[in-house]
């Protein structure tokens, strides 16, 4: 693949990133796609393609970084802040077999880096919920929490 590295077994990270403006600060999100083997995971046939945008670690404060770091139990990947929550899913789409979410990942989602971060407030806008929360929702509450959290200390 020429846009996306594989950092972890099974997940990709865009070698590009955007960056956003949030209600509270600046943030720079990559895209990172996920492949789940459904039998290791939920033990059901198949296989799961997500895609994310998830915060780089550098645009966290300290204080969400030292919970990551207490939570991966050390350095801080891409992989172990969109397991944490600070990303917005956007797709998912599921296979039969490995290849097949391979070759879709490479056809679809590697050719297409740049036009999907460029497109990244549309993919925000849309709503990630029944309660019709957007992805700018999601992304301002992780940031606002931490601002508030810290204002009390």
């Amino acid at each position: 693949m020429k846009n996306l590295t594989e950092t972890e077994v099974g997940f990709y990270e865009s070698i590009e990133s955007c960056s956003v403006k949030l209600a509270c600060r600046k943030v720079t999100l990559k895209l990172c796609v996920e492949i789940i083997d459904l039998e290791d995971a939920a033990g059901e046939e198949g296989f799961l393609v997500i895609s994310s945008l998830v915060v780089v670690p550098k645009s966290l404060t300290s204080k969400q970084r030292r919970k990551l770091m207490n939570f991966s139990g050390g350095n801080v990947t891409l992989y172990d802040v969109q397991h944490y929550g600070y990303c917005v899913m956007f797709a998912s789409e599921k296979f039969k077999t490995k290849e097949q979410a391979i070759a879709f990942v490479e056809e679809s989602i590697d050719k297409n880096v740049s036009i999907i971060l460029d497109e990244v407030g549309f993919i925000l806008d849309r709503p990630v919920n029944c309660l019709g929360k957007t992805g700018w929702d999601l992304l301002n509450r992780q940031f606002e929490n931490e601002k508030l959290a810290n204002a009390l200390l």
